[in-house]
């Protein structure tokens, strides 16, 4: 009920480049552009470092040193997309989601000596092929540990 809710959780809004500690972490937020307010975010803690988490955005242009782990979307490919438009099926409002070039920009120009893994969110179902996505990624990046987000997938973060 929200009388327990009121009792026993803090609720504390972020706005773009506030930062807040919540138990071991520090949570920055970052406005990117999407059809409704949203945020990407910095979340650092000292067992596993500094993660860059970036989803729900038709672009993210800010550039975030020595992360450890990105986590991005990699919502559509063009490619399919005009496949999908010549037959009829294209159903994602790709405006409002990262191309996967524009995902490869992102991961490229928040790339460090400390990225220890990438892994790819928020793929369409229909305007993607995830296993060839990841191929090209990890071809143009030259990087390996770039993994797509799935059920059951877990991803152990160290420092």
């Amino acid at each position: 009920t929200s009388d327990v809710q009121s009792k026993h959780c803090k609720v504390k809004a972020l706005k773009n480049g506030s930062t807040t500690r919540i138990g071991g972490f520090t949570v920055m937020a970052l406005q990117v552009t999407h059809s409704v307010p949203c945020f990407a975010f910095i979340v650092k803690h000292e067992e596993f470092g500094k993660i860059l988490f970036a989803t729900d955005c038709s672009e993210f242009a800010y550039r975030v040193k020595d992360c450890d782990y990105i986590m991005c979307e990699c919502n559509w490919d063009e490619g399919v997309v005009i496949d999908n438009i010549l037959d009829d099926t294209a159903r994602s409002m790709h405006e409002q989601h990262l191309e996967i070039r524009q995902t490869i920009n992102a991961i490229t120009e928040n790339f460090s000596d400390n990225l220890k893994a990438v892994m790819l969110l928020h793929l369409s179902k229909s305007n993607i092929m995830p296993n060839k996505a990841l191929q090209r990624i990890k071809e143009e990046l030259c990087f390996g540990n770039i993994y797509v987000a799935k059920k059951g997938l877990k991803l152990e973060l160290t420092k």
